[in-house]
């Protein structure tokens, strides 16, 4: 077994894998913002330099235009979406469509949660938090896989645990079909991470 290390501005995800794989890699960009921040190009960036036969698509609901990252990542697409249609054909499109009527202070994360989640399942591939910088090549991972916060206790006692803001999953994998089918249960729209990341 492998174990890669990806370095975030926040945390530490460690992957165990043991199979190699290519597939695409989805970075979501669901604020209001026309610019990727500085963290998240070089998230994009490092994405492309190690993983350069990885598709890499950037989601947001609005264009976003970065002609130097198109110029260091021949595979980068921005894609333009509506979440409705990201969400389509799964059981959290109901889920948005109920929480966009009363929108609480953490819904734009909550529905990036419900968008990583569809997509896994919808699509299957790499997904990553835009503060997520590579420092390795992904080949070596596996399907199916999570990330997992901190790799020992913190100086608060906190311990560590899973977290979606790296994993990889085939298409409609089991594990990410009963997640989307917990998802409006588990949500609370008051509290930060209910359902993610």
């Amino acid at each position: 077994l492998i174990a890669l290390v990806i370095a975030s501005a926040l945390c530490v995800a460690v992957v165990i894998s043991t199979e190699v794989t290519a597939m695409t890699i989805f970075f979501i960009a669901i604020g209001d913002q026309k610019q990727l921040s500085q963290v998240a190009r070089c998230a994009v960036r490092t994405a492309c330099q190690f993983n350069p036969s990885n598709p890499i698509e950037v989601i947001s609901r609005f264009h976003l235009e970065e002609p130097m990252l198109r110029i260091t990542c021949s595979k980068l697409l921005f894609v333009e979406s509506s979440v409705e249609s990201i969400l389509s054909n799964t059981p959290l499109l109901a889920w948005y469509q109920h929480a966009s009527q009363d929108p609480r202070k953490f819904f734009n994360a909550d529905v990036s949660d419900a968008i990583r989640t569809a997509l896994m399942y919808t699509r299957g591939g790499v997904y990553f938090d835009l503060d997520m910088i590579s420092l390795r090549p992904l080949d070596s991972l596996p399907v199916n896989s999570l990330g997992q916060q901190l790799d020992k206790l913190d100086r608060k006692g906190k311990v560590p645990f899973i977290n979606g803001a790296a994993m990889i999953f085939e298409k409609h994998n089991p594990f990410m079909q009963r997640v989307m089918s917990k998802f409006a249960s588990a949500h609370q729209p008051k509290k930060f991470g209910s359902v993610g990341p």
